[in-house]
């Protein structure tokens, strides 16, 4: 019988945790309608800038651009770090988190206004499924 993977705090689950993003809480959802685990964090405005770089050192992530009301990764531009959940699956889909990074909507258009906005959100998904 398959392991049955757990939502919760996937970064802190792989020791890959900025001491900036705060949890917000996992739960089972949809992306592209594939069943996905999906945790949320978010990040002050001031400290938005350290945890990008470091999603983009560590995971590969686009950077993020200002497009039309908000901020998100350059041309869905997802980053990704191995799940050792399911270490055994030889489907790549399965084995590793996606990553994506957002401000909510802004009309902050500048990096250097990233410290007005409120949060930056990310999202650490897990699919349970493949297309």
């Amino acid at each position: 019988m398959a392991k049955e993977l757990e939502c919760g705090d996937f970064l802190a689950m792989i020791n890959k945790k900025p001491v900036a993003l705060e949890f917000l809480g996992c739960k089972k959802d949809k992306d592209a309608q594939l069943s996905v685990l999906r945790a949320t964090y978010r990040v002050t405005g001031a400290k938005a800038g350290e945890v990008e770089a470091w999603l983009r050192k560590e995971s590969g992530m686009a950077p993020l651009v200002f497009n039309c009301c908000g901020w998100e990764p350059k041309m869905a531009g997802y980053g990704y770090l191995p799940n050792q959940q399911w270490p055994n699956s030889h489907d790549p889909t399965l084995t590793n988190y996606q990553i994506s990074m957002a401000s909510g909507e802004t009309l902050y258009s500048e990096r250097e206004e990233w410290p007005l906005i409120n949060w930056f959100y990310v999202d650490v998904e897990l699919f349970l499924e493949t297309p």
